[in-house]
């Protein structure tokens, strides 16, 4: 599969999730506290409440570079953990 057939898989799979993210932030003329675009999407499956397994097979992704952007997330957030970091996100409205 070429890369850009890759892409739009991927895209196909995760933009039901990301039209509500990007419609709030929009809104709120926020910036989704500087997340990559991959950043949002995994903390909208997070918030959604998929386990980290259930999202390396939605965005074809390894366990451990999953693992990388969580902790990513919750440092960026300065949240302890996982359930912190949905309750930031749904309280921030993202």
């Amino acid at each position: 599969m070429l890369q850009s057939e890759y892409r739009a898989l991927l895209l196909t799979e995760v933009r039901p999730y990301l039209q509500p993210l990007s419609a709030v932030a929009a809104q709120n003329n926020t910036s989704l506290l500087h997340l990559t675009l991959r950043e949002q999407q995994i903390v909208l499956l997070l918030t959604h409440g998929l386990f980290n397994a259930e999202i390396t097979t939605r965005l074809h992704l390894s366990p451990r570079t999953v693992e990388k952007y969580v902790s990513s997330l919750l440092r960026k957030t300065t949240t302890s953990n996982r359930a912190e970091l949905v309750s930031a996100m749904k309280n921030h409205r993202l």
